[in-house]
């Protein structure tokens, strides 16, 4: 019997094919799939890259799956602990090969934003991220941004 893949699945085996020999790449805060992805080739390939998580771990090997990208999992067997402020500075630095993101919305010009649903000055939703998300994005050589469903890859 044939083996059965489920959409979900095939979302993180390709999101692994992003990833690249001896890159620097990483993932952000609520993109699990990113996270599985990367998790994925480094067990799958035979050749290195380095994985910087949100949670701050760097080429973590988690005892179990985590259920998240900030889950305390990915802190174990860490090579060391990244700070955000690290992460900025390696960006704008230009040493950051591939980031996957989050998504709330993407415009037609396939804009992100996370910043706010509604107006600025009284949103019907606040959210949590992005804030310096550009700043670095200048400076990456490659950005996958996640969308729900939709997957669109920039640059």
């Amino acid at each position: 019997m044939a083996e059965q893949w489920s959409d979900f699945s095939y979302i993180v085996t390709n999101l692994t094919r992003f990833i690249r020999p001896n890159e620097i790449t990483f993932s952000g805060v609520n993109s699990t799939p990113p996270m599985l992805a990367c998790l994925l080739a480094k067990r799958a390939y035979d050749w290195d890259f380095v994985y910087i998580d949100v949670a701050g771990g760097v080429d973590p090997s988690p005892s179990s799956i985590p259920i998240s990208s900030s889950d305390p999992l990915l802190a174990e067997s860490s090579a060391s602990i990244f700070a955000n402020e690290d992460f900025y500075d390696l960006c704008t630095r230009g040493r950051m090969d591939l980031t996957f993101l989050g998504a709330a919305q993407l415009d037609g010009a396939g804009c992100a934003n996370n910043s706010c649903i509604g107006e600025w000055s009284q949103p019907k939703v606040r959210l949590p991220g992005g804030w310096r998300r550009r700043d670095a994005a200048d400076h990456e050589a490659r950005l996958h941004v996640a969308h729900g469903a939709f997957e669109a890859h920039a640059r």
